[in-house]
């Protein structure tokens, strides 16, 4: 270029003309339709699942016209890629009880993909429910677990420290059954343990259990009990058949070690072909065990805990008669051993003359007492239970009550005669509604006093041991009403001792 053109160039006309020029040429400027477009990622993504289905759903402009549902394994290895249109994708062919992540990506109308969610995480149920668990510590280094379920079937265990169940186990087991025993723990620690079901190649088909526990400990107290669950054949009241689980849930609540059986008749029931007695361990469920004598109308028995307590001897004696007496008396005596500690101990459970004059008890608490003396020769400690059928405010005073503390027994209650407030004799530590009395007589609402002790036909006398609880046992709701069906026209009393 000259000289002279430059010049020209740079003259302020000529930038001005050339300006006006440009104003009328098109700009092409790109519209919005023209921009590239990606579609944003789906929200609110959600997942129900089964044992191999999962339900996908997601929230999206219904502009999209469809969708890309990837399934992932926790690592992120595809599983599984499927288009579905809509806001909702059912998942198929899933493994049970897995974990695995879903993502949704929208797709434009010629397949191109947009921002994709984030991943949800999700865990396929499992095709069984998981068992429900039961444990029991009956040694101070063991711990008997139990379950629902088939004992054709094959089962895991886990068990941990109880404040440690989301961490590693203690110990696993595979095992085939309902119950397994856990040795070797610690005493005084809790410990909980979960249980799930097998498939025949040892893989998971029902969720863990949820965490039961339970402490073993190095010392372990017992729990013994009395009940006087009034005689099927008797009439009056509501029948057997009405309380029979009413009984049987009454105990079982309690858990207690051995309980000393009342009216628990040992002939066959009306129209029935067993025994009351046996028809209440069949709705225990097996955990109990009964001792009784050979008499059938004796209705006199102990029931005990196979796990707990070792039976060493029984046998059942008749006690005195006078005339007038419609049927025996007896009182049914076993020495035991708590497998917990080893430790040997008397029980006897008994059920007095409830019709004539106060003379007959005494006769026959003397022959109770007599009969511990002749059979318990190694002096181990001794607990007697039953219904005495002698209370505080019986005319001339509680003798049967006076016949075995004078022969060395405490009423832990320290339940005087006519007493309504200190107990100065109590043993018991804990009190849990003593101040109801024992016999119930069916009343909707039970009699609750206003002192510390109610009136009491039912008791549990023992030589000098620890009493730390005693429970008379009233399911009652806050109006003082029974809630449910009445288990019998006594209540059963428990007490929690430990054996010197």
């Amino acid at each position: 270029m000259s000289r002279r053109s430059a010049a020209v160039l740079r003259r302020p006309a000529f930038i001005a003309l050339l300006a006006s020029l440009l104003t009328l040429l098109p700009l092409q400027v790109p519209t919005s339709s023209a921009l590239p477009s990606v579609l944003p990622a789906p929200s609110n993504i959600a997942v129900s699942t089964r044992a191999t289905v999962a339900v996908v759903s997601w929230s999206a402009p219904r502009e999209v016209p469809r969708f890309r549902v990837q399934v992932t394994t926790a690592d992120a290895a595809l599983v599984l890629s499927q288009e579905a249109s809509g806001s909702l994708a059912v998942v198929t062919g899933l493994a049970p009880g897995v974990d695995y992540l879903a993502q949704v990506t929208p797709l434009d109308s010629d397949g191109t993909a947009g921002t994709p969610s984030q991943p949800v995480k999700f865990l396929t149920s499992f095709a069984a429910s998981a068992p429900v668990v039961s444990l029991d510590s009956p040694t101070s280094s063991s711990v008997e677990v139990s379950w629902d379920g088939s004992d054709k079937d094959r089962y895991e265990v886990a068990w941990f420290l109880a404040a440690e169940t989301s961490g590693r186990p203690l110990g696993t087991t595979r095992t085939k059954g309902t119950s397994f025993t856990i040795g070797q723990l610690s005493p005084d620690k809790s410990y909980a343990v979960r249980v799930r079901l097998l498939d025949a190649q040892s893989k998971p088909v029902s969720d863990w259990s949820e965490p039961a526990t339970v402490t073993v400990r190095a010392v372990r107290p017992l729990v013994v009990a009395t009940f006087n669950i009034k005689c099927a054949n008797c009439s009056g009241g509501q029948s057997w058949a009405s309380r029979r689980g009413a009984v049987a849930a009454t105990i079982l609540g309690q858990s207690p070690d051995v309980v000393g059986l009342q009216e628990a008749s040992q002939g066959k029931m009306k129209g029935r072909s067993i025994s009351q007695v046996q028809d209440l361990l069949n709705a225990l469920g097996g955990t109990y065990r009964v001792l009784k004598g050979p008499a059938p109308r004796s209705a006199v028995s102990i029931l005990y805990n196979p796990k707990r307590i070792k039976v060493n001897q029984s046998g059942l004696t008749t006690l005195p008669r006078t005339s007038g007496m419609h049927i025996n008396r007896y009182v049914m005596w076993a020495e035991l051993t708590q497998v917990a500690t080893g430790k040997s101990f008397f029980f006897s459970s008994t059920h007095l003359e409830p019709q004539l004059s106060a003379s007959i008890r005494v006769r026959q608490a003397q022959a109770v007492v007599a009969n511990v003396r002749a059979h318990n020769r190694k002096g181990l400690p001794s607990i007697v239970v039953g219904d005495f059928n002698s209370h505080k405010w019986t005319a001339g005073g509680n003798r049967p009550r006076n016949v075995m503390l004078g022969a060395g027994y405490v009423d832990p209650l320290g339940n005087s005669d006519r007493s309504m407030g200190s107990t100065p004799n109590a043993t018991v530590e804990r009190r849990i509604r003593t101040n109801f009395s024992s016999y119930n007589d069916y009343q909707r609402r039970p009699d609750r006093f206003p002192y510390i002790n109610g009136t009491y036909l039912d008791y549990i006398f023992t030589t000098p041991m620890r009493v730390s609880e005693w429970e008379t046992v009233v399911r009652i709701d806050s109006s003082g009403r029974f809630i449910g069906t009445i288990p019998s026209d006594h209540n059963l009393c428990r007490a929690t001792v430990w054996l010197p």
